[in-house]
């Protein structure tokens, strides 16, 4: 037990343990608020520990965020298929994209705080894996295909609540889900027969 336990409650020790139940109550916090709204020391708070080692063991919220996002990068990458078929694979990098909320709260946080991509350059893993799928498929502008369906994913996850309270109102969150996924394959398809689509 560690000597930081009091009353029968474990808080995480060690570097890797306190990292970890960070990035675990970052992520879920972020996934609740947007990341603009949640405090360091709130996300401390949830994990357990002193406030002051997010700043000795992570760094700044931006460091923090950057963490959350590889999380539920790895996670996605851990549910992709071993399929040989590439379409099957950017299908499945979306349909992950879109079981992690986390990414439209954080991507969109820092777009609204003007941060840079790159400061977040690991968050395009993904999407960087995707167009290369979608460039062995023979897609011609894998690129720009894989750039909008990127933006319709986070587009529809930032936006769903607002979705379901207007325009889709009456919808239940898995139909709208399933409508979007379906929207997604049919995208998919689109770019992998373009002569099919153009009849």
């Amino acid at each position: 037990m560690s000597s930081e336990a009091t009353s029968g409650d474990l808080h995480p020790s060690g570097r890797d343990d306190v990292t970890a139940a960070l990035v675990a109550s970052a992520r879920r916090l972020f996934t609740l608020r947007s990341p603009s709204s949640v405090t360091i020391k709130e996300i401390a708070a949830d994990a357990g520990v002193n406030h002051g080692l997010v700043h000795r063991h992570i760094g700044s919220k931006l460091d923090l965020a950057r963490l959350v996002i590889d999380d539920a990068a790895a996670e996605v990458r851990e549910t992709l298929p071993s399929s040989d078929d590439p379409s099957d694979y950017v299908f499945a990098i979306i349909k992950g994209a879109l079981s992690q909320p986390v990414f439209s709260r954080v991507l969109g946080w820092a777009v609204l705080e003007g941060i840079s991509p790159s400061e977040l350059a690991s968050s395009s893993g993904l999407i960087r894996d995707a167009g290369s799928a979608l460039a062995m498929c023979g897609v011609a502008d894998a690129q720009q295909a894989v750039a909008e369906l990127a933006v319709s994913t986070l587009g529809w996850t930032m936006f769903e609540e607002h979705l379901l309270a207007g325009a889709l109102a009456g919808r239940n969150r898995d139909s709208v889900r399933q409508a979007h996924l379906d929207h997604v394959r049919h995208q998919i398809e689109r770019l992998l027969n373009p002569s099919e689509s153009a009849s």
